[in-house]
């Protein structure tokens, strides 16, 4: 990483290899983000490949593989709790993948 020669507040990040194959090598790395970075330059000697995802399998979305409480979808312990007259509106967030979400679906 240097500084930008025109510009003080601004940094570069030089990638750069022997050939293709080590720049290629340098930003699968970076990509990843399983390097740490530390002090003027940083040498990639290898990139473990990542493992395949299964469908469906990302972190932030609702499990479709199975049927999901209500409990494991809540953020903080008090979230399905209301009490009082007039109780507020419980709300839980869905994340859904995008291709199983359609407006104005039946559900068919």
């Amino acid at each position: 990483m240097i500084s930008h020669p025109d510009n003080p507040y601004v940094k570069l990040l030089v990638v750069f290899g022997r050939d293709d194959n080590d720049l290629l090598q340098a930003a699968k790395g970076i990509a990843q983000g399983n390097i740490l970075f530390r002090g003027d330059s940083v040498v990639v000697d290898e990139v473990k490949p990542l493992l395949a995802r299964k469908p469906y399998d990302a972190p932030n979305w609702v499990r479709t593989d199975r049927a999901v409480t209500f409990g494991e979808l809540k953020t903080y312990k008090e979230q399905l709790q209301s009490t009082g007259l007039e109780p507020a509106a419980i709300s839980l967030s869905l994340n859904l993948p995008p291709d199983l979400y359609l407006l104005r679906s039946n559900g068919t």
